[in-house]
């Protein structure tokens, strides 16, 4: 593990081994802090407040060995190597960045990317047993592992569109209650579009041209005359003069032939005259006829302004409200067969989730006596002889769909007795500090603690001392038999039990105090952290002998 910049550690770099490594230190040392930069690496959303005051930026970098479902997670991002580096980027100005291996990820893929390679029990979280919903979130990670997760993921799923199902249904049912309503405006809207016969987009448009050419019908069908007249209307005519021309070219042709090629100009002088007689007779149709009032005009118009008012802005928006309005009618017609078929599908729903949720109940039973053995063995061994360790599992006398919730309809509360002839009560209303430490540390080992997962016990042995921290050192001391284990501890008794302990120190260099951490590779040093953490009234030379004493049985 690697941290630069983050708050009083200008540069650490620690290498952990095999077995159990300790971390120990005066209090405000920065042990906490070396816990925090590797919850970094866990994925813990980071705050520009931890980097270093002088500096800009912070770096936290671990380096873990790849395990085969670190593997198959990795094969999914793209990722590849013998070793998993991941390195976390913190700025001042927020912009954080996570590389693994030298690729860009976010924070949410770390997480999921780290899930599995390791767990961080903190000093604090003993008191999460306390929360019921903790509490079944706890023991369904353990309860649904393997093939069982495929039966939790599938009950999730049926019940998540039994949900959404559940919703659109309600909604339907709301809609339906004013149907009547909502139908009767519906029709009255689309049949005031309908009367009001609308051609196309541009009618209005075309009535107010045609209501200026009705204003000047006359002269402009005086124009037409004219050009009538004047092209081809009679002998004088320009039309009837180039036709005699051409009959007059044509007949001196025979006299000089070079006079035919002048026949071919009156011919292309005729073709823009006749072009131009047919757009006329053209407009001509369209002048209004002497039928069609201004009056009727101006009907029309304010109909259609009307309908734009309504409906529009504009003539287009007013046909296309009334597609939407034909459409929404149509989804009215049939919001009955849509409502009978979601409640079918909600009824093939319920016919599925109970029996998945049957099921998962009768596991979470069967897995609740099975760990109830194996918690209540670990008790034992952590100086509870007689306690006495409960998942209760509840569920409703004749469960329906309305007891049904993410994770079925059983309700998990733990309960634990610490004294013979004490019956169990739940965890609130009985546990000590020290009693829900040893109770986290001996679900963490039951619960989670496979091969190749690294673990991290932050000040597990908060509330405890004497006997029973050997107690504790020795199980700590177990469980890093099969995995990695890092231990930050107050106690004298559970650091004596380390395979490779690390000292944490504050110091002031040079004006600036700065933590830093050392590896107390030989039995001298430990001797001495150790007889320091002893402490109390005892004389140095006592202390030292008794940390020699602890260093030996460890």
């Amino acid at each position: 593990i690697f941290v630069k910049n983050l708050a009083l550690i200008e540069e650490m770099r620690i290498t952990l081994h095999e077995g159990m490594n300790v971390v120990t230190g005066e209090t405000g040392a920065g042990k906490s802090l070396f816990v925090h930069s590797i919850l970094l690496l866990q994925g813990l959303r980071a705050s520009s407040d931890l980097i270093s005051f002088a500096a800009k930026e912070a770096i936290v970098e671990g380096v873990f060995d790849v395990t085969p479902l670190l593997k198959r997670k990795m094969d999914h991002l793209g990722l590849s190597g013998d070793e998993v580096m991941i390195r976390r980027h913190l700025t001042k100005d927020g912009r954080n960045r996570v590389f693994v291996n030298g690729v860009s990820i976010t924070l949410n893929e770390l997480r999921d990317l780290t899930q599995d390679l390791l767990e961080v029990t903190g000093q604090h979280e003993s008191q999460k047993l306390l929360n019921a919903a903790a509490q079944q979130e706890l023991f369904d990670t353990y309860c649904f592992q393997d093939k069982k997760k495929l039966l939790l993921e599938k009950y999730e799923g049926f019940y998540q569109k039994f949900k959404e199902l559940k919703s659109l249904i309600e909604k339907e049912e709301e809609k339906l209650k004013s149907k009547e309503r909502e139908e009767s405006i519906i029709r009255f809207q689309l049949d005031e579009i309908e009367s009001a016969k609308i051609k196309n987009e541009s009618e209005e448009d075309d009535l107010l041209q045609m209501k200026a050419a009705v204003k000047n019908r006359e002269a402009l069908q005086k124009l037409c005359d004219f050009v009538f007249q004047t092209v081809e209307g009679h002998s004088d005519s320009i039309l009837s003069a180039l036709n005699s021309l051409q009959m007059r070219v044509e007949k001196s042709g025979a006299i000089d032939p070079e006079l035919l090629s002048a026949n071919k100009l009156v011919h292309e002088a005729q073709i823009p005259l006749n072009e131009l007689t047919a757009f006329f007779k053209k407009y001509e149709s369209r002048i209004p006829s002497a039928n069609i009032t201004i009056d009727q005009m101006e009907s029309r118009l304010f109909e259609l302004q009307n309908m734009r008012r309504k409906y529009g802005p504009e003539i287009k928006d007013v046909i296309a409200r009334k597609e939407s309005l034909t459409l929404e009618l149509n989804n009215w017609q049939n919001s009955d067969e849509r409502l009978l078929a979601m409640k079918k599908e909600y009824t093939d729903l319920e016919s599925e989730l109970l029996p998945l949720a049957a099921e998962m109940s009768a596991h979470r039973i069967k897995t609740a006596v099975e760990l109830k053995k194996k918690i209540e063995k670990e008790l034992k061994d952590l100086a509870m002889p007689h306690g006495e360790f409960v998942m209760n599992v509840s569920k409703p006398a004749k469960p329906t769909v309305n007891d049904l919730n993410m994770t079925g309809y059983d309700k998990i509360i733990f309960e634990m007795s610490a004294n013979r002839g004490e019956p169990p009560k739940e965890l609130s209303k009985i546990a000590s500090g020290g009693e829900l430490s040893r109770l986290m540390l001996a679900i963490k080992k039951v619960f989670f603690l496979e091969e190749d997962l690294f673990c991290v016990f932050d000040e597990i042995d908060t509330g405890i001392g004497g006997e029973v921290a050997h107690v504790v050192g020795i199980k700590l001391k177990e469980i890093s038999q099969k995995s990695q284990v890092l231990v930050v501890t107050h106690l004298p008794q559970i650091a004596a039990r380390s395979d490779h302990h690390f000292k944490i120190e504050k110091n002031v260099i040079e004006g600036k105090t700065k933590t830093s951490v050392v590896h107390l590779e030989n039995d001298t040093d430990r001797e001495a952290e150790i007889a320091r953490m002893v402490g109390g009234n005892l004389a140095p030379q006592k202390s030292r002998a008794l940390a020699k004493e602890m260093l030996q049985l460890g």
